[in-house]
């Protein structure tokens, strides 16, 4: 089986705000502590992302000497049904939802992360939820979020598994509020090559 084409995929409803997200991805520099489960970079080292490449939106996220390379791929929310081919050619998926204010696609994101999830083909694949647009002034409550997308019951469901993978995050891509604790988790994550 070939390797994946990309380390992490970032998936969500349109306008969840992906495209901020890795952009803000591509701003990172983050100085990485001792990786966790012998997963991650060399202690020390930083990363950084590169250039955008053209390719369903295909980030480069590269560091300097002895840092870490990975490949974030974006692709967009109306290309849904296309999503399971990607997920299959990944090690990890960031799911993007827009926390903001914008009902319109809570229900829909709710139910597309369902089907990640239960998807036999993205078998044991780390998924980062990350709840966006924390700065937004009529934002949905983190109350409403985690009851919508039943966030205390994947947790508590994942902690019994013999290598939890979900992890669940807010921020902002405007700001960059959690977007470098997203960063960590991924790199900590991302199963090895």
């Amino acid at each position: 089986m070939p390797p994946p084409s990309c380390d992490v995929l970032v998936l969500g409803m349109p306008q969840s705000g992906k495209t901020s997200l890795v952009r803000q991805l591509k701003a990172c520099t983050l100085p990485v502590e001792a990786p966790r489960r012998g997963l991650g970079p060399e202690p020390g080292s930083e990363v950084s992302l590169g250039t955008i490449d053209t390719f369903v939106e295909l980030t480069e996220v590269g560091a300097g000497p002895g840092g870490r390379s990975m490949v974030v791929r974006e692709v967009g929310g109306v290309m849904v049904t296309l999503w399971p081919e990607y997920t299959r050619d990944c090690r990890c998926v960031c799911f993007v939802v827009d926390g903001g204010g914008d009902w319109r696609w809570l229900d829909d994101a709710a139910e597309e992360l369902d089907r990640i999830l239960a998807d036999p083909e993205a078998g044991e694949l780390p998924v980062a939820v990350f709840f966006n647009k924390v700065e937004a002034g009529a934002r949905v409550p983190s109350v409403e979020l985690a009851r919508r997308f039943f966030v205390a019951r994947r947790v508590q469901e994942d902690a019994l598994r013999p290598r939890p993978r979900l992890g669940f995050f807010e921020g902002s891509a405007v700001t960059g509020e959690g977007v470098q604790d997203l960063l960590a988790w991924a790199l900590n994550h991302l199963p090895s090559q």
